[in-house]
């Protein structure tokens, strides 16, 4: 991107030096000078391109507009002085919803056992949750541990916990007309709080006037359009976000279509998350990560991944599209459903950054400590890599979320100097000799008293030192430096040692090879002449990372390292295949197209002779299980039930949405990839009922199959599963 595109207007305050002395206003200023030229500098090094032109801006950039609650605070100092800042009678209910553990009857109600306060202290902005009790995964469950994910997100009921509001940031979709997305999953809510079920369908209301996934009523566009604009939005901030006309149908049926919708903040439909102008070329574009905040709600994250809500209705009037994580859209369980994520999608005026954010909302909570916000300054965080402001003097730290240098990448061009030239121009030096000229800045030259009282005008400037790669400013137009304590850019480690391969040799010893040609002989594994071998008692990997393996004779081998320092991640393994597209031919039958290039046939959903005025019957998984983890290789039995079966139908099993034939039971052998199951009643078909999905989470990394491995050569049983 051409730094030329910008505009930019810097106001810098007079500065008054006397005898080595500097005022009080003056340090503020001249930090605030610093923190800005500091946070453009960190915005190029992250390749983030930013411009407050809307023609500079493409698909995939990102900006930080408004803020939100995010990052845990864990500073034991900052949470001494944010404790007593909290009023009883400040507290307001987010008005949570829970049930009695009765699936769509009706029953959940809204409640107080979750609530919040927010608090500025010394211009940063907190948030405070109390955890009364549970927040249900589901809005019909009751609030106990065992239907939150609230516990093992390290979130505890009769707790309060602290969150500082950080800049939202957003990546760009479409540039022209200034549609973004948020870049996280910033919130955990249902889609739509109450269902109930009557005549084989599902209300989202009680006088059952309109379906439970039927957008333009849910729970979830009240909330983006009321709570979550005035929470992370200033009223001036709000006035640029446009109005948009919303399609909201059902790709399954049009009978299931939802009214089309006008609104500010929403979700991004199944349609547009598989848009290639938009960015979606391949599931990896899908993928997302949360917030702290996020996970006090109860996110549920696989491998730090989470699920994310879509607008779109499907044709089981209880569900709503969703984003899995592997990236690719699919069905929810069901429409209230709290854990998970929120993704909000809007379109703006004008494509700026304007991370200042709303006030305290609707007036609730106070301020207290300097409003004005102490002295400015800036650092990067050596765990997080991000930067991060102070405004009490070093005491607190929030991040910016701006990271200071890629992810293991080679490092790029940098900045090298910025000054202000003769003609006023703010002038920008990069590290590989080019400059750019920003165009003119109004400013107010920091004036220094030199020898003999005379009162020179200086201008600050900035470079990064090449021997200790640290930032440094000066003062004096470049003949002295000095450090500002923050590191230009960080290095990438080295990567771990692992296991190349392993066998049993001709004389019945286990033989180790690892990837730097070391090898490890570890004794016989299989009898000799009607003795036992010796085989392996346990395996573990220490906290140096490295891996140990014990034998049942009692001797240890210490393999080294097998986990990288500082090192790249893996490549993610390969996914099973997904549903891609769903229409209907030209004879009325439904064709299911799979990321893996096949099709399947459904067949016509008006063949069923079933009448859809009678209660359909209830189809269940014995022991079911919304999520299960399990070895790799393992083999499971599943068993269905159904409370009565129509003439003419009959029980089929479908995995990863394939049909696996007719029959009460299904056994899955030998898993060695994610897989979802799920019951229906089936004629010519056509389904009338199904069970809820179960998610199959099969551990099958490297480590986790030759952990498994060894494991079934000593205890087959436990790779067989009969779930009852």
């Amino acid at each position: 991107m051409n730094f030329n595109t910008y505009n930019v207007k810097i106001i810098l305050y007079v500065i008054i030096f006397k005898e080595e002395n500097i005022m009080k206003t003056g340090k503020k200023a001249l930090a605030l000078v610093l923190s800005l030229l500091l946070v453009l500098s960190a915005v190029v090094l992250a390749g983030t391109a930013v411009s407050a032109d809307d023609d500079s801006y493409v698909v995939g950039d990102t900006l930080f507009y408004g803020t939100y609650p995010q990052s845990r605070v864990t500073d034991e100092e900052l949470l001494s002085r944010l404790e007593p800042e909290l009023m009883e009678e400040e507290w307001t209910s987010f008005d949570y919803y829970s049930g009695n553990n009765t699936e769509a009857n009706g029953a959940m109600k809204a409640g107080d056992f979750m609530l919040w306060q927010d608090i500025v202290l010394s211009g940063v902005k907190y948030r405070a949750v109390r955890i009364d009790s549970y927040r249900p995964m589901y809005t019909a469950d009751d609030n106990t541990a065992r239907n939150s994910n609230q516990d093992d997100n390290g979130y505890t009921a009769e707790n309060i916990y602290w969150f500082a509001y950080e800049p939202i940031k957003w990546r760009v979709l479409d540039p022209d007309f200034g549609l973004i997305v948020c870049d996280s999953a910033i919130d955990s809510q249902a889609f739509n709080n109450f269902m109930a079920r009557s005549d084989g369908k599902y209300w989202g209301s009680t006088d059952r006037t309109y379906y439970a996934n039927d957008y333009s009523q849910s729970s979830i566009r009240e909330w983006l359009n009321s709570y979550f604009i005035t929470t992370a939005f200033s009223s001036d901030q709000a006035e640029t976000i446009k109005p948009v006309t919303l399609n909201n149908n059902c790709p399954d049926s049009t009978l299931f279509n939802a009214p089309a919708t006008e609104d500010q903040i929403f979700l991004l439909s199944y349609y547009e998350v598989q848009n290639e102008d938009f960015g979606f070329s391949s599931d990896d574009d899908r993928l997302t990560t949360t917030t702290d905040y996020a996970r006090c709600q109860g996110i549920f994250e696989y491998e730090d991944t989470p699920l994310q809500w879509l607008r779109t209705p499907t044709n089981n009037t209880s569900d709503a599209y969703f984003i899995v994580v592997t990236g690719s859209p699919d069905y929810s369980n069901d429409v209230t459903e709290t854990d998970i994520g929120i993704c909000p999608a809007m379109a703006l005026t004008e494509l700026k950054n304007d991370p200042t954010g709303a006030p305290l909302y609707g007036g609730v909570g106070h301020n207290v400590g300097d409003e004005e916000g102490g002295i400015p300054k800036l650092r990067i965080n050596n765990e997080t890599n991000f930067w991060e402001v102070s405004y009490d003097g070093g005491t607190t730290w929030t991040s910016l979320g701006v990271k200071a240098t890629g992810d293991e990448g080679p490092i790029g061009v940098s900045i090298d100097t910025i000054y202000i030239d003769g003609n006023n121009h703010l002038i920008v030096k990069l590290t590989d000799g080019t400059e750019n000229d920003l165009g003119p800045v109004s400013v107010t030259n920091i004036n220094v008293t030199a020898e003999g009282g005379a009162t020179v005008a200086v201008t600050p400037k900035l470079q990064i030192n090449e021997e200790t790669n640290y930032w440094e400013v000066s003062y004096d137009n470049g003949e002295t430096w000095t450090s500002l304590g923050v590191k230009a850019t960080g290095k990438t480690g080295a990567d771990g040692v692992g296991i190349e391969n392993v066998e049993i040799d001709s004389d019945g010893n286990l033989i180790i090879t690892l990837t730097n040609g070391n090898s490890f002989n570890l004794g016989k594994i299989t009898g000799e002449n009607g003795q036992n071998g010796v085989g392996i008692a346990s395996t573990e990997i220490n906290r140096s990372g490295e891996l140990l393996i014990t034998l049942t004779n009692g001797r240890t081998f210490n393999l080294g390292k097998i986990t990288g320092e500082d090192g790249r991640n893996g490549a993610d393994g390969k996914d099973a295949p997904t549903i891609t597209s769903m229409s209907y031919n030209k004879n009325g039958e439904l064709i299911i197209k799979m990321s893996d290039g096949s099709e399947i046939n459904a067949g016509k959903p008006g063949n069923s002779a079933y009448d859809a005025d009678i209660e359909k019957p209830v189809v269940t998984i014995s022991g079911y299980q919304k999520s299960r983890t399990v070895d790799y290789g393992t083999s499971i039995t599943f068993h269905s039930t159904a409370d009565f079966i129509p003439e003419g139908y009959e029980l089929r099993w479908f995995v990863n949405g394939e049909d696996k034939g007719n029959s009460d039971t299904l056994t899955v052998t030998d898993a060695a990839s994610d897989f979802t199951v799920c019951a229906r009643l089936m004629k010519n078909g056509s389904s009338i009922s199904e069970s809820m999905v179960e998610k199959v989470t099969v551990k099958s990394d490297f480590f986790s199959r030759i952990i498994a491995f060894f494991k079934k050569l000593f205890n087959s049983a436990a790779f067989i599963i009969d779930q009852k």
